[in-house]
């Protein structure tokens, strides 16, 4: 009898993640802004996995989304109660869904705002696994 395990850890996205964070905006009849954020993290958790299909969780800058995808490619649409940036020029922003892909030895993460103050607003993070 075959049996074939996998494991999660590395050859999934869970991890812990740390790059330059960089949030890109351009407010309401301004010009484009980017802030960066040196040396910020993001954790990607497994929560479940079922044959290829696994369930993830993300933690970027306090705030928690749960998601679904692959061993290489997640999408987070639900923010565990309300993700809020706070943003020069902005104010207040609300983040609502974003994704993140395997890329060489780390990972590719973007999360998107609901574009509520006319603006929207992207945090992205090139990270490399801890």
């Amino acid at each position: 009898m075959l049996l074939g395990l996998q494991s999660c850890g590395s050859s999934d996205l869970g991890g812990t993640y740390t790059a330059t964070g960089t949030i890109s905006y351009r407010p309401p009849g301004g010009e484009n802004v980017e802030l960066q954020f040196p040396n910020d993290k993001f954790v990607v958790k497994v929560l479940n996995r079922h044959y290829q299909h696994y369930g993830y969780e993300l933690t970027v800058r306090d705030c928690t989304f749960t998601g679904d995808g692959d061993a290489d490619h997640a999408t987070f649409n639900q923010s565990k109660g309300l993700c809020v940036f706070d943003v020069p020029k902005l104010g207040r922003v609300t983040m609502k869904n974003g994704h993140v892909r395997r890329e060489g030895p780390g990972a590719y993460l973007t999360v998107f705002s609901s574009g509520e103050n006319g603006s929207a607003l992207v945090y992205a993070n090139r990270g490399k696994r801890e």
